[in-house]
């Protein structure tokens, strides 16, 4: 791809001199074939000759004209790409400039290869001046990394439209000389006469120029052109609805793919290596992104033709569906080189492909591999989980277990120990394979595209049954680990899954629709699977905190939307207490299967555990309607991240397991259970957003003289004034009491009336404890 140099020297006046000059080549050949009509009508000739010339001339004529329509559809096309390019140039350059002229906290310089530096004043900067520094680098240099990834995107969309309507003229060009008349031939039928009738044939004979390194500028841009689906075709694959490419094309891939039918996966990814450098990059993402396309079952084209793993190359297609560990060296070097296949071609094309899903498939068969290259393994493994977590629907269909049957040989069923391996295997620090299998499925959660939503919801589904159904194992018992939890071998993994599982918390007990982030997520299978699911998450403490943090930012959101609609408060009420006694549940299970020793290394890390916290603190901003209750959420929220256990006896002689896991289950159930006051507080400023009037029975006189209201800011509705004066959580909770507002005196019977029943037990059926019959 062109360096800031060569970029900065693009002059897009050369492309639209060049687009002018073919459509105006164009009217002149229409303007041409005019004058010859003309002169042809005006003859006195007649008889059958005349018959004769006339038919032959309007088939030319017709003809000529459909070529001089294609040659002016090539000048829109270089106008089409002289345009968006030098937009895309500009906003990339716009980037460079932004970072260029960023002083704060030092200067910044953009290099030829688009890496963004900083200019220290010493000789020996800090550690802190770098840390500074490399945060105002990252900020930027994902900005420019970003546009010139748009650039980059377009500058092969438009070289494929280019290249689609230059093939078209030279294909009509061979269509006159033959003498066929394309009246009636469709686009895809035209263009299969641009590869001289035989794209497999063509596609062969590109394959072995590629393994010669004797590539012509042409084949190598013909390749590239083939192996790109038009944007229409890339909407069609993400929304999962078949693309029907032209059936030239498909053919042509499908050559490529049966000309390496002989080659190993490492002979595949060092094609184009003896060309020049620019050029077997491009092979090579091209080869790639041919693989992606082929193995896509929703690829289709006229004629019955369908991708899928059955169009890979043979040697590809049997590592992908192998079920053994690695044999020998030779094999971890072709696993190894599917992975630098995969990682090399565009993202935009992972969208369920079995190619994908057979990289995950083997990322898991390493994961549990225990042979002689045990040590390799991990990085391998790693790799391919890495490569192929891109295509989320793939990544779906393995935690689900569904929609894997490509990968499967024969006499094979899939089954759970695929991802138990993934879970299980002791990632180090440097690998992050397995988590971005998962860490798509929060944050998708609440996109605007249906599609998107759709699918994480229905995986976020899959993955916390899964942590349900097997928490023996992953709670306590991992295998291969001595009795280790998933937490204590896999902490970063276990944090990672415990922030994908946050959006989707009301969804587990059954909250009503409007109040959700999600609408696809339902919920799960038994009562008690929940509290499952808290146990192995919270076996990880940064991972419990900022779980069960967040499950309590969930019930002071349920309090606030009761308060917002007080006829549903009950039925919200008893959802928060069942979300709660989960939570509590989960929490104490986790704490009753570790020793005293364990506990105390437990609680530690616990306490000092706020970064997952400080990211997962962010996320009520995807809660419908939130906008209007940041604030308050927020608020109340901090003193639930600040929350800390306690354990008793010290750390070298610390109680029996038994007192001191119950001293600690104590500490829990007040840290997740909220208490009445942070209750009423958020169920009032909920009935608040429909009764502005009640807002001014809050307000208070400090000490000071000035006006502050209790509803407006927590930390003053919690604060205790000078001695002998009434707590301002007791004027708050006296003024709550004599306010009226509907419903608040019960919602605090029927939350602890939620935690004493299943969860999916019918609500409101029941009146909780103390509330009016």
């Amino acid at each position: 791809m062109p360096t800031r140099k060569q970029v900065e020297q693009w002059d897009f006046s050369k492309l639209d001199q060049l687009a002018q000059h073919l459509v105006s080549a164009g009217g002149d050949l229409e303007a041409q074939l005019g004058r010859m009509v003309t002169q042809f009508s005006d003859t006195t000739w007649t008889g059958v000759a005349h018959d004769a010339a006339c038919d032959r001339f309007t088939q030319e004529n017709d003809d000529d004209r459909r070529l001089g329509a294609d040659i002016k559809d090539l000048g829109t096309a270089v106008t089409a790409a002289s345009s968006g390019l030098a937009n895309e140039v500009r906003v990339l350059m716009g980037k460079v400039a932004d970072a260029e002229h960023d002083k704060d906290p030092y200067p910044l310089t953009v290099s030829d290869k688009w890496e963004v530096q900083a200019t220290f004043s010493a000789s020996h900067p800090t550690e802190a001046q770098i840390k500074s520094a490399q945060d105002q680098i990252n900020r930027h240099q994902g900005l420019i990394n970003a546009a010139y990834t748009s650039l980059a995107l377009a500058i092969v969309v438009q070289t494929k439209g280019i290249n689609d309507a230059a093939a078209k003229i030279v294909a009509r060009g061979e269509l006159i000389a033959r003498g066929i008349d394309d009246t009636h031939l469709s686009d895809a039928d035209i263009s299969k006469y641009g590869m001289n009738d035989d794209p497999a044939g063509t596609a062969a004979q590109d394959v072995k120029a590629l393994e010669d390194g004797t590539a012509t500028p042409e084949q190598i841009a013909r390749l590239q052109a083939q192996s790109t689906l038009t944007p229409d075709e890339l909407e069609s694959i993400k929304d999962g609805k078949p693309a029907n490419i032209t059936p030239a094309q498909f053919q042509y891939l499908q050559g490529v793919m049966q000309a390496e039918n002989g080659m190993s996966p490492k002979e595949i990814a060092d094609l184009g290596s003896k060309l020049s450098p620019g050029d077997a990059t491009t092979v090579q993402s091209s080869m790639s992104n041919a693989m992606q396309i082929m193995s896509n079952p929703k690829i289709t084209a006229d004629g019955g033709l369908t991708g899928g793993m059955p169009q890979l190359p043979k040697n590809v297609q049997d590592i992908l569906k192998n079920s053994k560990p690695l044999m020998d060296a030779n094999d971890g070097t072709q696993r190894n080189a599917l992975g630098d296949i995969a990682q090399r071609g565009d993202s935009a094309l992972r969208q369920g492909t079995d190619f994908d899903r057979g990289l995950l498939k083997q990322g898991s068969i390493l994961a549990d591999s225990n042979s002689w290259l045990a040590d390799s393994d991990g990085a391998i493994a790693n790799k391919l989980l890495d490569a192929a977590s891109g295509d989320h629907q793939a990544d779906s269909d393995f935690i689900s277990g569904h929609g894997m049957d490509s990968t499967l040989g024969t006499g094979e069923k899939w089954g759970k120990d695929h991802m138990m391996a993934v879970l299980s295997h002791q990632w180090t620090p440097e690998q992050h394979g397995a988590q971005t299998m998962f860490s798509w499925i929060g944050p998708d959660a609440s996109s605007t595209d249906d599609n998107v939503s759709k699918l994480a919801g229905q995986t976020s589904n899959s993955l916390a049954q899964f942590l349900s159904d097997n928490s023996d194992n992953l709670a306590k018992n991992l295998p291969g680990h001595d009795g280790q939890s998933l937490g204590a071998v896999n902490p970063a993994l276990t944090q990672t899954l415990a922030s994908t599982m946050v959006p989707y918390l009301g969804n587990f007990v059954g909250a009503d629709p409007h109040m959700l982030i999600n609408q696809t997520t339902g919920g799960l299978q038994h009562p008690d699977d929940l509290s499952k699911m808290f146990a192995v998450l919270d076996s990880d403490p940064a991972a419990a905190k900022s779980l069960n943090a967040a499950g309590a930012e969930w019930n002071d959101y349920f309090a606030y939307q009761a308060g917002m609609d007080p006829p549903s408060a009950p039925s919200i009420g008893i959802h928060s207490g069942q979300l709660s006694a989960a939570m509590g549940q989960g929490l104490n299970q986790q704490l009753q299967d570790l020793t005293a020793q364990q506990q105390w290394k437990y609680t530690e890390q616990y306490n000092h555990s706020t970064e997952m916290s400080d990211i997962t603190a962010a996320w009520p901003a995807a809660l419908p309607g939130v906008g209007t209750i940041l604030g308050p959420l927020s608020a109340t929220a901090d003193s639930i991240y600040k929350a800390d256990l306690t354990p008793p006896g010290d750390p070298t002689h610390p109680l029996p397991p038994d007192k001191t896991a119950s001293a600690l289950q104590s500490q829990v159930q007040t840290m997740i259970q909220p208490d009445a006051m942070r209750m009423d507080w958020n169920y009032t400023n909920g009935y608040a957003t429909h009764d502005q009037d009640i807002l001014s029975r809050f307000n208070i006189t400090d000490s000071s003289g000035n006006t502050q209201n209790l509803l407006q800011n927590w930390n003053i509705a919690t604060q205790t004034p000078d001695p002998g004066m009434k707590s301002n959580a007791d004027i708050f909770i006296d003024e709550a009491n004599n306010a009226g507002i509907p419903g608040l005196s019960n919602y605090n019977s029927f939350f602890q009336y939620g935690m004493t029943i299943p969860i999916g037990t019918t609500h409101g059926s029941q009146p909780a404890p103390g509330a009016p019959r």
